[in-house]
């Protein structure tokens, strides 16, 4: 009997640890205020509609999935969709106002 309850601890404490585990393996975007992935950065795993203020955006890090960067809130203005990393964003949206996963090439969000 006191075997089964050892499992049974042990199980519970792995748990969260699965649980983490399984967070840090969710898409995520890093972008950073400097070229080669430098300076103040801020990573999401999720949509962001307002950010709050514009956030500058010189290079971006993209760990899974594709991500659509927008200069204004909700969504709007100059929008670049990312698939993959850049270390030197120049020539698109240098500002980020909102951001969230991209939807499939061809369906709006």
């Amino acid at each position: 009997m006191r075997f089964v309850w050892l499992v049974g601890t042990a199980a519970a404490l792995l748990a969260p640890a699965a649980i983490v585990g399984a967070q840090n393996n969710a898409p995520q975007v890093s972008i950073y205020g400097q070229r080669n992935y430098q300076g103040p950065a801020l990573t999401v795993t999720d949509a962001r509609p307002d950010l709050g203020q514009a956030v500058p955006m010189r290079s971006i890090r993209v760990n899974g999935g594709a991500w659509q960067v927008c200069e204004r809130a909700n969504f709007t203005g100059s929008c670049t969709r990312f698939s993959s990393s850049d270390t030197d964003v120049r020539g698109t949206v240098r500002q980020v106002r909102s951001i969230r996963p991209a939807p499939p090439i061809g369906e709006r969000g």
